[in-house]
């Protein structure tokens, strides 16, 4: 299951990074914490308006409504749980910073849940932007 997990991750990122189009919007977290977590939860929420609102303006043109359907079709229907994911800060200043992804999401697919770590799932750690005076995801591979 993990193996399968990680080529999801691999897949939502290379569609992430390689879709083009866009705008920029002002939107993020108040602090890199915050910013991370609704990059992360608008990602794998398939909200595709609230993942580039979460991201950096270097970033926003690679995800499109296009980019996100295609993330949504790879989890084929599965239901996720980010309750169990942490954020933590690290080398923070003015306008950067490093949010560390640590914990699991349950991934339940066709009954069956699993816990994935973070760590396996393509965000162990985000590069964070502060932007307009909101935090924002800039991921990169």
């Amino acid at each position: 299951m993990y193996k399968w997990m990680s080529m999801i991750a691999v897949l939502m990122m290379a569609t992430i990074l390689a879709a083009c189009g866009g705008a920029p919007a002002t939107t993020g977290g108040g602090t890199p914490e915050a910013g991370a977590k609704a990059f992360v939860e608008a990602l794998y929420g398939g909200d595709a308006a609230a993942t580039r609102a979460s991201i950096c303006a270097a970033a926003v043109a690679t995800m499109t409504d296009e980019a996100t359907a295609a993330i949504n079709s790879a989890m084929g229907g599965a239901e996720l749980d980010l309750s169990g994911v942490t954020y933590a800060a690290s080398d923070v200043t003015d306008t950067t910073a490093t949010v560390t992804l640590s914990g699991a999401m349950k991934l339940t697919i066709a009954g069956t849940t699993s816990e994935v770590p973070m760590a396996q799932s393509g965000f162990g750690s985000l590069k964070m932007l502060k932007e307009g005076g909101a935090w924002k995801a800039c991921p990169t591979m």
